[in-house]
């Protein structure tokens, strides 16, 4: 926060090198975030947050951490696209497929990401519900996060606190389609 003021009072330009993404998300206008010596993204801490360029930023920016469902992406009985997951099939909403040529991954693997923000508790008939059971419940004062279990799939789901949840219950939720991410498991670059 000293380092912030100073900067805004003088108009000074600085650059912060940092291991800590809580310390470069809080305290940054623009972030260069680095693997290995090579650049992944350069972007503002919102950029890299909700639309990374790979799987590596998708998985190091966040906490919580972002949800993935690892799996091979099909074509399912709609004429649509899915990530099949073992036995489980999430299928993915036209709306994000739409104009999209993914015929180069079908068949490949890929890793589904929703950040926890971005998955809602919904009922059984909602359209796009997923069937889970609760594993876990963690209240955090204004939030709670809610771990539910999807065959051997484990999505993390921020919700309300003050809300009693028991494990080993079944419950239904849903993706936010405008927010789901996809990525080659293969090359690590994003593809929705």
């Amino acid at each position: 926060m000293q380092l912030q003021r100073i900067q805004k009072l003088n108009e000074f330009t600085f650059i912060l090198v940092t291991h800590d993404q809580l310390e470069a998300l809080a305290m940054s206008d623009r972030i260069l975030l680095m693997k290995e010596g090579k650049i992944q993204q350069i972007g503002t801490p919102e950029a890299l947050y909700d639309d990374p360029y790979n799987l590596f930023v998708a998985d190091f920016i966040g906490e919580p951490p972002m949800n993935f469902a690892h799996g091979n992406l099909v074509p399912n009985n709609k004429n649509r696209l899915a990530v099949k997951c073992g036995e489980k099939i999430f299928d993915l909403p036209a709306s994000i497929t739409s104009g999209k040529d993914l015929t180069g991954y079908l068949n490949k693997k890929v890793a589904m990401g929703v950040r926890p923000e971005y998955i809602q508790l919904c009922q059984k008939s909602h359209p796009g519900a997923i069937e889970g059971r609760i594993y876990s419940y963690e209240d955090m004062g204004e939030i709670g996060y809610l771990m539910a279990v999807c065959n051997s799939e484990k999505f993390l789901i921020e919700v309300e606190s003050g809300v009693t949840y028991k494990t080993d219950d079944d419950i239904f939720f849903r993706f936010d389609e405008k927010r789901i991410c996809m990525f080659s498991e293969e090359s690590g670059k994003r593809i929705l």
